[in-house]
């Protein structure tokens, strides 16, 4: 199934369409084999399949009709994930993952093409969750609709639109939450990668010292998990649930705070 790029069977009413569900389910079982038994050819797989999942991404900001609540809305599609082939839309996140098995295969390779992807997607899930100070579509505070509707096949009134709905990308945003790091670190090359909707500048980065600085310009404080290792330490397989234990932290609005970072050991149980 990986060699000839079809899988099938993740959403139970698709049938035998195409889907990323199952895609994505596969990716998962062929990282966490490979982390379990540290054979090369599951690995090797694991990248292919990690490709694959990449074609059913989008990685560009659609133009959503100028009347339509995405647009008003400001909504950017880049990152969002189409479940199947039936379903004429993407959706914001993967159904129902937080996409951590790109991040494990990224520390597993050190290819930073699927690093950037859950970034990509990591970052354009929470934009879509209808809040109390901004709701979406009419939905109650907390609740998600599936659809980003890059179309008009639920007619013209839903292109840029949603119903009213909860589903099941709430709780992808919850997993994305729980095992997708606020910002990833390493030290010793210099890498950061913000995951959450902060800004991190490089002040200075001298050996394995890196000196850093953490702006929020959001109007939300923000509580933000850091993950500093070294690309050595990477290639480790993660602790269970290591990502919901990092340390954190605050950020007010307009705040920028600066923190110094090192090549420390970490212990993994």
């Amino acid at each position: 199934y990986v060699a000839t790029g079809l899988s099938t069977g993740g959403p139970g009413e698709i049938c035998q369409c195409p889907d990323s569900e199952s895609a994505f389910g596969m990716l998962e079982s062929l990282v966490t084999l490979y982390e379990i038994t540290n054979k090369s050819s599951w690995l090797s797989w694991a990248r292919d399949m990690g490709n694959q999942c990449a074609t059913w991404c989008m990685n560009y900001d659609y133009t959503f009709p100028a009347n339509s609540l995405f647009a008003q809305l400001k909504m950017l599609s880049n990152g969002s994930v189409w479940a199947n082939v039936q379903n004429k839309h993407s959706a914001p996140a993967i159904c129902t993952f937080s996409g951590d098995s790109l991040f494990r295969l990224y520390r597993a390779t050190g290819n930073a093409t699927y690093l950037n992807l859950i970034q990509d997607i990591a970052h354009n899930v929470p934009q879509y969750l209808s809040r109390e100070d901004r709701p979406v579509g009419g939905m109650p505070s907390g609740w998600m609709n599936e659809r980003v509707n890059t179309s008009d096949w639920e007619g013209a009134g839903n292109h840029g639109s949603v119903f009213a709905g909860s589903c099941w990308p709430e709780v992808s945003l919850a997993l994305t939450c729980m095992e997708i790091p606020g910002v990833y670190i390493q030290p010793d090359t210099g890498l950061v990668v913000p995951f959450d909707h902060i800004d991190v500048e490089t002040v200075s980065h001298i050996d394995a010292n890196l000196h850093l600085a953490f702006y929020n310009p959001t109007e939300y404080t923000a509580e933000v998990s850091l993950f500093c290792e070294t690309s050595t330490e990477s290639k480790q397989p993660l602790a269970r649930n290591e990502i919901a234990f990092l340390p954190r932290i605050t950020i007010k609005p307009g705040q920028r705070i600066e923190k110094e970072f090192f090549a420390s050991p970490i212990e993994r149980n």
